[in-house]
């Protein structure tokens, strides 16, 4: 008979070891599939808790603070915004806190109408009246989400201003 062979034991069982490694060795592509799926099951887990993180981030944000200095570095007070609720603070709030004793006081003025005038339709927060180390009470109203406003923080004596910074803050 052609193509019959006849294998003595050591043939055989030789054989037989090599159909079994290779019958228990995932295929390569099996191999990729489950190493696919762990990487988006990685990536899904990944984004879930970068989205947690991030929710969580901006829901607890503190009020920012903006210094102002004099020409000798020394701290002469801040402004603070902020944006969303934090504990007892309402969103869209400012205050003014005097940090230095010379008799001058900070101010803290949000250009609602966007003009770029300082002016009574404007949200201010100021420490006239208040020693150093305090500051004014949280001046608040709901404002337009995504929008930009001007920030200006100075120190302030009699109608003329001293140091001073303007930034833009977002709602």
């Amino acid at each position: 008979m052609q193509g019959f062979h006849t294998l003595d034991k050591e043939q055989y069982f030789t054989i037989r070891r090599r159909d079994l490694q290779l019958s228990n060795t995932p295929k390569e592509e099996d191999t990729m599939k489950f190493k696919g799926n762990i990487i988006r099951g990685a990536a899904a887990v990944s984004c879930a808790f970068g989205l947690a993180i991030g929710v969580t981030g901006s829901a607890i944000a503190a009020p920012e603070n903006y210094t102002v200095y004099d020409g000798f570095g020394r701290t002469l007070g801040y402004g603070q915004w902020n944006d969303d609720p934090y504990g007892s603070i309402l969103g869209d709030s400012i205050r003014a806190c005097d940090s230095y004793s010379d008799g001058m006081w900070m101010v803290a003025v949000l250009d609602i109408d966007r003009d770029g005038y300082r002016e009574s339709s404007d949200r201010i927060a100021s420490t006239r009246g208040l020693v150093a180390g305090q500051c004014s009470s949280w001046k608040s109203g709901d404002l337009p989400e995504n929008t930009s406003y001007t920030l200006w923080v100075s120190n302030e004596e009699s109608g003329w201003t001293g140091n001073n910074i303007t930034v833009t803050v977002h709602t």
